[in-house]
């Protein structure tokens, strides 16, 4: 598989008292080709033949900016702009695969559009005197042509085989919320005064339409309804100490089929990660450094129905250390 991109950008702005205003646009050209080989029966022969499929499209990305200074160290934000995504080489390289015990053909699709989103962002952030911030955001979607897969069953009448390949979504939407706060604590009286900490936290209401579940509102793929990160930290004297904790709901699995119904669906269960990380940098270029991560052994759990208990895998990995000593220029 080989992708050529052509990308030209531009952008300007102007700024007005307290209000700076910006344009901009982006314009990428994709040239894309996959090649692999088809293998042909006639009778008891076997012949394999060189297979390709190439395209190109075009994606144009023009984006406003606003940023108004409300106050000395309060700014607010807002901003249209419009993204796109690409499919994976996994989806859209020539591959087949044929499962006579299940009667499934598994196989890419080269032809898949690239998912576009119009979005919409507004954001107030609040510096301190001392080191940190505080902001919230407010943000929406408008997702076309994603990317999920789709299983058929007896797709091929003739031989009772069903597909299952990946095929683009006509449309979806996440509205969410954003709050995050940081705060180094530099103020604490010796030691305590390489203390930080930072917190974020994001909720979201999501929905996808799927051709093969007309009439259906379900959540968008591979989007959690709450998401969170905490971590406190020290550094002083070369020194650095991390303890951080993320967290998020339980969201439709995006490397799976969807199911043809509810009660088939996958869903990823909520999952819960405590991760140490540690250095000490004791001259200019020599540093020695350590993590830990999946300190409680949090196991990875999949189940049918976003609601249900019926899990269909659980997985246990441990925990990871890593140690090690750091050699810089």
């Amino acid at each position: 598989t080989n992708e050529d991109v052509l990308a030209l950008y531009g952008m300007g702005g102007v700024t007005v008292d307290r209000m700076n205003f910006s344009l901009g646009a982006r314009y990428e050209r994709t040239e894309f080709e996959t090649r692999g080989n088809q293998i042909k029966t006639t009778g008891s022969a076997i012949a394999v033949a060189p297979a390709s499929v190439s395209r190109s499209y075009d994606n144009f990305l023009p984006g406003l900016y606003l940023t108004y200074n409300l106050f000395k160290k309060t700014v607010v934000r807002a901003a249209w702009s419009n993204t796109f995504g690409r499919p994976t080489y996994s989806q859209t390289s020539l591959a087949r695969n044929v499962s006579d015990d299940s009667r499934l053909v598994t196989e890419s699709n080269p032809g898949l559009k690239p998912l576009t989103s119009m979005n919409y962002d507004v954001s107030i952030e609040h510096y301190f005197s001392s080191l940190g911030s505080i902001s919230a955001a407010v943000f929406h979607k408008d997702i076309k042509d994603f990317a999920y897969q789709q299983t058929t069953p007896g797709a091929d009448p003739a031989t009772g085989y069903g597909l299952s390949t990946f095929v683009n979504g006509p449309k979806g939407e996440i509205t969410g919320l954003e709050l995050a706060y940081q705060q180094q604590f530099n103020r604490l009286p010796t030691p305590f005064d390489g203390l930080g900490f930072l917190a974020n936290y994001t909720a979201t209401s999501s929905s996808g339409t799927f051709p093969n579940r007309p009439g259906e509102k379900l959540p968008f793929i591979g989007q959690s309804k709450r998401i969170g990160n905490l971590a406190l930290t020290y550094e002083k004297k070369g020194l650095f100490l991390r303890a951080a904790v993320n967290f998020r709901t339980p969201r439709l699995r995006e490397d799976e089929p969807l199911g043809s119904n509810a009660f088939e669906d996958r869903y990823v269960d909520n999952f819960t990660q405590l991760d140490l990380t540690g250095s000490y940098k004791f001259s200019r270029q020599w540093e020695v450094f350590g993590e830990i991560l999946n300190v409680t052994n949090e196991p990875f759990r999949v189940r049918f129905g976003e609601n249900a208990s019926r899990f269909v895998q659980f997985e246990e990995y441990g925990a990871t250390a890593n140690f090690g000593l750091r050699w810089k220029l």
